[in-house]
């Protein structure tokens, strides 16, 4: 080895250093904060059968009477978006209503902290909960709640996003003279961490290929439109045909296994050697039949185009091969269902987004 190669890798070395003592010494400032913020108190939640290994967050009570209302506060299971099995809640009340120009300046604060997030509020005259848009909401709320996600396809939460996150809902609960409320953020991590592992065991996309022969001409984009689209399948702007169910999610999508996408004003000029037929088992609610569909789908298409229909390594898809395929379907299906987080849910459609 070099010493420009030895000097390189001790670089690198260092900077995996620095960002991990760095990442530990925000969480155990944020411990520190917590622990001189709130109170000693513990605060009953509607989900500690859930997670009966979970100590209760504590809250902070400048305040000198909480709000009482027929939506029951505490509970915010009903409200779209407010999960906490996959999400992390931060949760602000007052006994008055809270002012529209520190909301808003509070929800800038955690649009900062570079995670999707979501918000609802309890509305004074309506006492009901609601989900609030940052761009223009006109509700009065005497209580908050926001969510960032625990994980998705674009990565696990972190350290410094969620110190970044209480650091937000602190300071604007105090400006507000207002109580807050949110989990200790070692236990967030390591719930994180869990669904994050989780997920990767279940997120598999199946697929199958139809393919031209060696003799056979390449498939042209007219006739593939033509095919997909008397199959019930439709051309979106990505350059993707996509099934979709009565709810407009997604069940089925075909795609050009060459780089060039299916756009509308070059499709019927457009030829290929090949296409996939894929199923995001994650985000479809019945993948069983989802998979049966992929396969007549796949079979009227070799047939139509004369064509060769193979897995992803080129093998002939036959009725052992697709047996297997429904096996592990089936085996990925069950631990979603045991995990409570059923295929195509509002839940899996979240943390497989």
């Amino acid at each position: 080895m070099s010493p420009l190669q030895i000097g390189l890798f001790s670089i690198a070395i260092l900077v995996i250093g620095i960002i991990f003592l760095y990442n530990r010494f925000q969480e155990r400032q944020l411990l520190k904060r917590q622990k001189q913020g709130l109170s000693a108190e513990p605060v009953d939640s509607p989900d500690t059968a859930e997670f009966s290994d979970r100590v209760e967050p504590q809250i902070h009570s400048p305040v000198a009477q909480m709000v009482t209302s027929e939506a029951s506060p505490g509970d915010f299971s009903h409200i779209v978006g407010m999960d906490e099995s996959i999400d992390c809640v931060a949760k602000i009340r007052s006994d008055r209503i809270l002012p529209t120009v520190d909301v808003k300046q509070l929800f800038a604060a955690v649009a900062t902290c570079g995670r999707h997030w979501r918000a609802a509020g309890l509305n004074a005259a309506t006492s009901q909960w609601e989900p609030i848009n940052n761009r223009g909401f006109t509700g009065q709320f005497t209580q908050l709640q926001l969510a960032l996600p625990l994980a998705n396809r674009s990565g696990v939460i972190t350290s410094v996003q969620l110190s970044s996150f209480f650091d937000a809902v602190s300071a604007s609960a105090k400006k507000m003279e207002a109580d807050f409320e949110y989990p200790p953020i070692n236990e967030v991590l390591q719930q994180a961490r869990e669904l994050d592992e989780f997920c990767a065991q279940v997120d598999v996309v199946f697929g199958i290929n139809v393919v031209a022969s060696s003799d056979s001409e390449p498939f042209t984009g007219l006739r593939l439109r033509a095919l997909a689209e008397s199959a019930g399948f439709t051309l979106q702007p990505d350059g993707i045909f996509y099934l979709l169910d009565e709810d407009q999610n997604t069940i089925l999508s075909i795609s050009n296994q060459e780089e060039t996408p299916f756009l509308q004003e070059q499709i019927n000029a457009l030829s290929t050697q090949g296409i996939s037929i894929l199923l995001d088992l994650p985000k479809v609610s019945n993948p069983q039949q989802s998979l049966e569909r992929m396969f007549e789908v796949g079979k009227s298409f070799s047939v139509a185009l004369k064509a060769r229909l193979v897995d992803d390594n080129r093998a002939a898809l036959n009725a052992s091969s697709m047996q297997s395929i429904r096996e592990q379907l089936i085996q990925i299906e069950t631990l979603m269902v045991e995990k409570s987080i059923l295929p195509g849910s509002e839940r899996a459609l979240r943390l497989f987004y």
